[in-house]
Formats: C-alpha cells, sequence, structure tokens
C-alpha cells in the first residue's frame, strides 16, 4: 500500500482561525456595548444631576429672590401711599398756618389802627374798653389748623388700623380703637404757628406794620416749612431704602432676561428635551420589564376618566377629560369610534375592564402613562407653588387649585384637606380665602376640572365642620374684612351669594344654617341667597359711604384754605397727592401681600410633601409601565417660555427704574426734593399772601369795616366746603400765574415718578407672583423627573 504524504489542513485552520476571529469581534462587541452602557450610565447620571441642580437653583435662588421683590415691592406700595398723604397733610398744614397768622394779623392790625385813630373814646366812660380788651393779642388762636390735625389723625388711625388687620390676620383681634397721637400733632402745630408769629413780631406780639409784614413772613414761613417738610423728606427716603433692593435685583434681570439670553435659555430648554427623549428611546429599546404595574396603571387613568366617581365612564367623560388635559389622539372622531368599539353591553357605560381593552388599542396605546404623567406633572406643579407660598392670598389659590385637580380622582383628599379648614387648624380667615377663591375658580377658563369643585369642598366643610363653615359664611358678609383681605367690593355680594348657595345644596344644609346668625337661621332655605346678598350689599354700601366720606373729609380739610389749594394747583396741577390712593386696586393690593401665619404655612409644608410625593409615585409607576421618563407631550421649553414672558412683562414696566441708573434718579429726584421744596412752598404761599394783605390793607383803616370783613372770613372758614374752594382754583391759578411765581418743579417732578411707580406696582407684583408660580412649577417638573430618570436609569 502506497504511502500518503502528510498535508496541511488547511480547511481545518481556516475554520478555526475563523471561529477564533468571530468569538474576538464578539467579545470586543460587547466590550464595546458594555462600554456603551457604561457611558449611557454615566450620560444618565450626569444629566440627571444637571437636572436637579437646575430644579434646586430655581426652588431654592431664584423663587427666594423673586419672593423678596415682591414683598418689597408691596411694601414699597404700602410706603409711596403714605409720601402721597403726608404731601396733602404738608400742603394742608401750611396753608392752614398761612391762614390762621393773616387772620390773626387782620384782627391786631385792624384793632391796632382803631385804637390809635380813636384815643379819645377810650377815655369815655360810656366806652369802657371794649375794643381795647381784644388786642393786641400775643397768641394766635388757631381756626384752619385743629381741623387739618384732626384730619391728619384720621388717616393715621386708619393707616394703622389696617396695619394691624393684616398683621394679626384673626376677627377676634381686630376689635380696634381709634388712637392716635392727636395731643402730639396739636401741640406740635401750636408750637410751630406760635413760632411764626414770634418771628414775625419779633417776640413782642405787637403786629408790625404792613410794609414790614411781608419780608417778616417769608422768614417766619420758611422757618415752619423747613420743620413740617422734615417728616415728608423722611418718608421719602424711608421709601427709597424699602424700594432700592427690588430695583437693584429687577436691574440684575433686566439683563439677565435680555434678547440673547433668552435665545440662549430657549437653547438651554430644547437640550434637556432633546436629551430626555434620546434617553427615553435607548432605555425603552434595551428594556425587559416594559409593561410592569400595567393594573396600577390602568387603575389611576380610569380614576381620572372617572371624575365623577360613579365607577363607570361616559364618552362624554372621555371627550371632556381629553380637552381639559390637552389629549390630541382622542381628538376628532377617534374617541366615539373606540368607545363604541369596546362598550360591548352598548349601555354608552365603560366598565374599568372595557376602558382596560380600549386603553391598550394600538391607536392609543400610550394614552393611559400619558394621562397619567400629565395628571402627575400637574400635581407636582401645584406641589411646588403651595410649597413655595408664604403669603396668604399665594397659598389660598394653590389650595383651590389643589382641589381642583384632585377632586377629579381622589375625594377622599379633597376631604381631608377640607377638613383641616373646619376643624380649627387654620385661621377661619384662611378658610374665608380659600371659599372666595372656590368662587373665583368658577370663571377661570384655565381650570383643571369642569366638575362644581366649590360644591364639593362646601359639602364636605359642611358634614365635618358645620359651625366653622357658618362663621366662614357670616365673616364673608362684612365688608372691612373682605377689604383687608386684598379683594374688590364689586366681588363681594356675588360671592357670598355663591357660598350660601353650595351650603344649601350640601348635605348637612340644616346644621350649617342653625349656626348662622339671628335672623338668617330662621329664615326659609330658598329665600337665604337672597338674604346674605341683601345684607351684604346693604353692609358694603354703608361702608364704602363711610370710607368715601372720611376721605372727602380729610381732603377738604386739607385744601379748605386758600393757601393749600394754591399750592396744589401750582405744585401739582390741581390733583391732590393722595388721589391715587383711592383706587381700591391699591389697597387690594397691599393687602394681598401678606405672609401666611405660621400655621397656614405648616399645612402649606404638609400639602405640598403630599402632593409631590403622590406625583413621584405615579411618574414611576410610569416609567415601569413605558421604561420612558417622558411622554411625547412633555415639553419642558413651553413651560421655560412662559416664566420668561411673565418676567419680560414686569421688567419691561419697570425698567425705567431699576439698576443703578433707576435708583440714582429717584436717589436724585428725592434730594433735589429736600432741597428745593421749601423755597417752591413759600413762593407761592406768598403770592397768595400778597392778595390777602391787600384786602387786609383796604380795610386797616376802618375798624367797622375791618371787623366785619373779619366775621365774614370766619363765617365763610366755617362755611367753606370743597365745592366753593374749587370755585376759586382757577382764579388762584390766574393769580399765581400773572405774579410770575417762580417754582423749581421739584414738587411735580417726584410727585408724577412716585405716582407713576405707584399705578404700576400692583400690576408688576401680581405679574411676580405669576412668574413665581412658573419658577415652582419648572422646578418640580424637572425635580421629579430626573429624580425618577436617575433612580431608574441604567446603572
Amino acid at each position: 500500500m502506497a504511502k500518503l504524504d502528510a498535508e496541511i489542513p488547511w480547511c481545518t485552520i481556516i475554520l478555526v482561525a475563523g471561529t477564533l476571529i468571530a468569538h474576538s469581534l464578539v467579545l470586543v462587541g460587547n466590550l464595546e456595548v458594555a462600554s456603551m452602557f457604561s457611558v449611557i450610565g454615566e450620560s444618565t447620571s450626569g444629566w440627571s444631576t444637571v437636572g436637579i441642580a437646575l430644579s434646586d437653583a430655581l426652588s431654592s435662588e431664584l423663587d427666594v429672590l423673586m419672593s423678596n421683590a415682591s414683598d418689597i415691592l408691596t411694601d414699597a406700595l404700602e410706603k409711596v401711599q403714605e409720601v402721597q398723604e403726608t404731601v396733602d397733610f404738608v400742603f394742608g398744614l401750611a396753608g392752614s398756618i398761612t391762614e390762621d397768622v393773616l387772620s390773626h394779623y387782620s384782627t391786631v392790625s385792624s384793632l391796632s389802627a382803631w385804637t390809635a385813630m380813636n384815643a379819645s373814646l377810650l377815655q369815655s366812660s360810656t366806652f369802657s374798653g371794649k375794643w381795647v380788651s381784644g388786642s393786641p393779642a400775643t397768641k394766635v388762636k388757631p381756626i384752619h389748623t385743629p381741623r387739618i390735625v384732626a384730619a391728619r389723625q384720621k388717616q393715621l388711625t386708619i393707616r394703622e388700623n389696617r396695619r394691624l388687620a393684616r398683621l394679626y390676620q384673626e376677627p377676634a383681634m381686630l376689635q380696634l380703637q381709634r388712637t392716635g397721637n392727636l395731643s402730639d400733632l396739636e401741640a406740635s402745630a401750636d408750637a410751630i404757628i406760635d413760632a411764626v408769629w414770634a418771628n414775625i413780631t419779633n417776640g413782642t406780639g405787637i403786629a408790625p406794620a404792613l410794609d414790614e409784614l411781608e419780608g417778616k413772613l417769608v422768614v417766619a414761613l420758611t422757618g415752619a416749612i423747613n420743620t413740617i417738610i422734615n417728616d415728608l423728606v423722611e418718608v421719602m427716603y424711608q421709601f427709597v431704602d424699602i424700594i432700592k433692593p427690588a430695583l437693584a435685583q429687577i436691574g440684575v434681570w433686566v439683563v439677565s432676561f435680555s434678547d440673547s439670553m433668552q435665545s440662549a435659555l430657549e437653547g438651554f430648554s430644547n437640550t434637556i428635551d432633546k436629551v430626555q427623549k434620546i434617553f427615553d428611546q435607548v432605555m425603552s429599546s434595551l428594556s425587559t420589564s416594559v409593561g410592569t404595574d400595567e393594573d396600577l396603571v390602568i387603575y389611576d387613568s380610569y380614576a381620572i376618566f372617572d371624575s365623577n366617581n360613579v365607577g363607570y365612564i361616559t364618552l362624554a367623560d372621555i371627550t371632556e377629560v381629553a380637552d381639559l388635559y390637552g389629549i390630541t389622539v382622542l381628538s376628532g372622531d377617534t374617541a366615539a369610534e373606540l368607545f363604541e368599539k369596546y362598550d360591548e353591553g352598548g349601555d354608552g357605560k365603560l366598565t374599568i375592564d372595557e376602558y382596560a381593552m380600549m386603553a391598550t388599542d394600538a391607536s392609543i396605546a400610550d394614552i393611559m402613562p400619558i394621562m397619567i404623567r400629565t395628571y402627575a406633572k400637574l400635581l407636582a406643579q401645584i406641589g411646588g407653588q403651595v410649597g413655595s407660598a408664604v403669603m396668604r392670598d399665594e397659598v389660598a389659590t394653590a389650595v383651590v387649585d389643589f382641589f381642583t385637580l384632585v377632586s377629579a380622582k381622589n375625594l377622599t383628599k379633597v376631604g381631608w384637606v377640607s377638613q383641616m379648614l373646619v376643624n380649627h387648624t387654620l385661621p377661619i380667615t384662611f378658610t374665608h380665602d380659600v371659599l372666595v377663591e372656590l368662587k373665583a375658580n368658577m370663571n377661570d377658563p384655565n381650570a383643571l376640572s369642569n366638575l362644581d369643585v366649590g360644591a364639593i369642598v362646601v359639602n364636605d366643610m359642611a358634614w365635618l365642620g358645620a359651625k366653622a363653615t357658618a362663621a366662614a359664611v357670616e365673616l364673608m358678609t362684612d365688608p372691612w374684612n373682605w377689604e383687608n383681605e386684598g379683594y374688590l367690593a364689586a366681588d363681594q355680594v356675588s360671592t357670598i351669594k355663591q357660598i350660601v348657595q353650595w351650603v344649601l345644596d350640601s348635605n348637612n344644609t340644616a346644621e350649617v344654617v342653625s349656626y348662622f346668625p339671628s335672623p338668617f337661621n330662621e329664615i326659609a332655605f330658598e329665600d337665604l341667597v337672597a338674604a346674605f346678598g341683601n345684607f351684604t350689599q346693604m353692609r358694603s354700601e354703608a361702608y364704602l359711604a363711610e370710607e368715601a366720606a372720611n376721605e372727602t373729609d380729610v381732603n377738604e380739610a386739607y385744601y379748605s384754605t386758600g393757601g393749600a389749594t394754591a399750592l396744589a394747583d401750582v405744585l401739582m396741577g390741581g390733583i391732590a397727592a393722595s388721589a391715587a390712593n383711592s383706587d381700591e386696586t391699591q389697597l387690594a393690593a397691599v393687602n394681598n401681600g401678606v405672609y401666611a401665619v405660621p400655621a397656614t404655612l405648616l399645612f402649606a409644608q404638609w400639602l405640598s410633601w403630599n402632593a409631590t410625593d403622590q406625583a413621584a409615585i405615579y411618574e414611576s409607576e410610569c416609567f415601569n409601565y413605558t421604561s420612558t421618563s417622558s411622554s411625547t407631550m412633555d415639553n419642558f421649553v413651553d413651560q421655560v417660555q412662559t416664566m420668561v414672558n411673565k418676567m419680560v412683562s414686569f421688567l419691561t414696566t419697570m425698567s425705567d427704574y431699576a439698576g443703578d441708573d433707576g435708583i440714582e434718579q429717584l436717589e436724585s429726584f428725592v434730594a433735589d426734593f429736600a432741597e428745593g421744596a421749601v423755597d417752591d412752598i413759600v413762593n407761592v404761599l406768598m403770592t397768595y399772601v400778597d392778595d390777602v394783605l391787600e384786602e387786609i390793607n383796604a380795610t386797616l383803616y376802618s375798624p367797622q369795616a375791618a371787623q366785619m370783613a373779619l366775621l365774614q372770613r370766619r363765617e365763610q372758614i366755617k362755611q367753606t366746603g370743597k365745592m366753593q374752594q374749587r370755585v376759586k382754583r382757577q382764579d388762584l391759578i390766574s393769580m399765581v400765574d400773572n405774579a410770575g411765581t417762580s417754582v423749581s418743579g421739584v414738587v411735580s417732578t417726584i410727585m408724577t415718578l412716585l405716582t407713576d411707580i405707584q399705578l404700576a406696582l400692583p400690576t408688576v407684583v401680581d405679574d411676580l407672583k405669576f412668574a413665581r408660580t412658573e419658577v415652582s412649577a419648572i422646578a418640580e417638573t424637572l425635580d421629579t423627573t430626573f429624580s425618577n430618570f436617575q433612580s431608574s436609569g441604567p446603572p
């Protein structure tokens, strides 16, 4: 047998080599995949850290700065109102002192002249010194000044009562007395008048000759007005000190929210949206646990559609909720077609099992996580808003938003919160505010529910605390409390009528009504709404009439003299400095800017924790079910844009006053006023004095005519009203213009600036509060999303 030659097994070698190469490639591939997973994990952790850090910055830095700015601007609004009132008082006091001194001079001069001309008669026993006994006096008897002082005391008392009302926030604490510093004001005014007269008479009490009076009066009035105006300048500088930090911060924001920065912020927001979507796609494709927690997702999404809590869903439920939540996949005929397809019983009602089949239909496969995520996002935002709220009105508004959202899904939680409103955990004034906000929420087109949320809450309150519910309703009839809670008078009657109607619609009407004060607890139920409405209307009209009368009394007192009226006409265009104070939105803005009491803030924190924790649970459910952290509808950039728009709105309004330039201008105007206002006031008054001195001169040597003119002048003073003075205003303006009165314009300049700021601040504060709610909402959205992403993403 022939011996075979040895051959190299190339086929085997090639196969082995190929196998080794293939395994090596697989190994390399696996290593690359492992590296990729490591990078993805690092990226997930890194971007989650970015998102959470941004959330912390928004909530702990920007939100705090905005809260402080809102608080400062509210205080500044109150202080500028005080400045305006003080200007009116200074003008009134300066005018009254001038008038009193002139009246006294007229009396003394006339009697002295009469005495000199009739010396022989003074020796007559039949005359018996009748005229001598009244002349010449050394002390001025004030005629006008006491009225000015009384008006100022009333004004200060009203302002102090309002301040105390905001401080205590409890009706029991609001039994305020009309106390004030009347005696101090009187003593100060008397001292100023005495000083003026002493300067005019060189301390002798004897009136100088007419040709010497004007020069002496200029010196005396200058000294007096310097004394009077010091308090006004101090209040102006207090206003500057209060508002400066807010103007400085707004100046920083003006730069931060410039067009270029807005573009950068929008770009960053888009980046976060894209990164989140990319990670979601990778994680979804790699996950093997899609569909986990399906039962929970079905139950929770079904509960959202079953907003009436009746145990089934109608087509109307689906379309209404889809519209409220902006679920576009159910638009058009889609909802009706799917409903008909899965309504196996044909009764127009979907059970939870029928709903589960519909919700997993391929055409709307993501409907359940979309619904739950939308709900969770809103819940987290409300949690952020109520948690960051520090003002009374902010907390009340956030609580109503919570009620509105949760009432469609979890009536048990609505009951828990309602119970706290009536179990004495919270001030009754806060319960009152929540009821008012529930009524206001009825007309909000952006409300998160189509349910009658107020009826649901009041029904729970009536069952859980009938007596406290009745007390809150009774408090709502008080116009003084209504005003001090920061609400407008025009809304009071309609609000009380709606709240009473909700009580009547509750399941515990009789018990609540039994706690109403007499005669309301004796009136037929069907007449209660009208009875409360009429009673509240009557109280409101009486209160508003009293406030208007007080304001009229004060203004007429301040401008009851020719000198004060001339000051207003020449230096302020004929308008009282405090004219803008009568706008009730000014007072409402100040009264809204009140810190909630500790009990209310503690409640707000509890509610915030509850809302944000539950939102996180819902997000986790959805993540487990879909292996993604967001739905296709989620869009962070839109939230940011809403916040930016509101920021830009109030920044535009305040830009002229903000930053270093605005602060410098404000300080400069106040300094100019402090330096030049006295001269302007004296110049206007002396022009007026010239006219009065002509009257004195005309009657100086006719004692009978002088005495008659004096009596007539005093009678006119007693009868002078606002309308009579206004008739003279044009004459006074002409008189001052014709006399060529020299004024610097410092008064009108500072008053125009302060009035412009005053009129802008209520809107600015409202915009700032709205922007704050958006900041809180964005912070909670970021925190909830990226915290879940961080904990559930790849390692």
